[in-house]
């Protein structure tokens, strides 16, 4: 009897200081909840200033590993960001679990890069329209033109959309993949008259 009361204190021992550094779970509420803008490695989330836990790129959702107890607080921050971001985000990044495990979500914004050129020899000619992916631009006079930003790491591909009235337009260095500003997109128009 006398073993069993030792043994039975040692085990309660061993729990309370696993409780009290933070080792193992605590309770049986998950959090966990989407992760939405995260290509490259890097997040790092928190909960209540530890429990680190890395997203990796392309993830879209995360659990944290140690279960928390009922009507426990929760604080998720953002510890590290992935390079290619302005910022992430925990929404709501802080609360009371209540009875119920906590969706929190976590979201990150892509850095965005310009995408600029010039038009030469349009010569005063209407209807020219550029396009990348979605976003479409008309042109109207010689000179430079903006699309717009692109994610950062992303492709673009600047096309002629819809040739000018008279005349064809042509595109050079309108194919990449976004690392930096780009204004070295030249378009020109043969054709067109003087």
């Amino acid at each position: 009897m006398k073993h069993l009361i030792l043994r039975t204190s040692a085990a309660l021992a061993c729990a309370a200081a696993l409780a009290s550094c933070g080792g193992g779970s605590t309770g049986t509420l998950q959090i966990g909840g989407t992760v939405r803008g995260v290509t490259q490695d890097g997040l790092v989330i928190q909960n209540n200033g530890g429990n680190d836990l890395a997203i990796a790129a392309n993830q879209t959702s995360y659990v944290f590993k140690d279960l928390v107890p009922t009507d426990s607080v929760f604080n998720i921050t953002i510890k590290s960001r992935p390079s290619n971001t302005e910022g992430c985000t925990a929404s709501p990044a802080q609360g009371n679990t209540g009875l119920y495990s906590v969706t929190v979500n976590i979201a990150c914004v892509i850095q965005t890069k310009k995408l600029e050129g010039k038009v030469v020899g349009l010569n005063g000619q209407t209807g020219l329209i550029l396009s990348n992916g979605p976003n479409q631009v008309p042109v109207a006079a010689d000179g430079p033109f903006t699309m717009a930003p692109v994610s950062l790491g992303y492709p673009y591909g600047i096309n002629v959309l819809q040739q000018p009235a008279k005349g064809t337009c042509t595109v050079a260095n309108g194919v990449g993949t976004i690392a930096d500003n780009v204004a070295n997109v030249v378009v020109t128009c043969v054709g067109t008259g003087a």
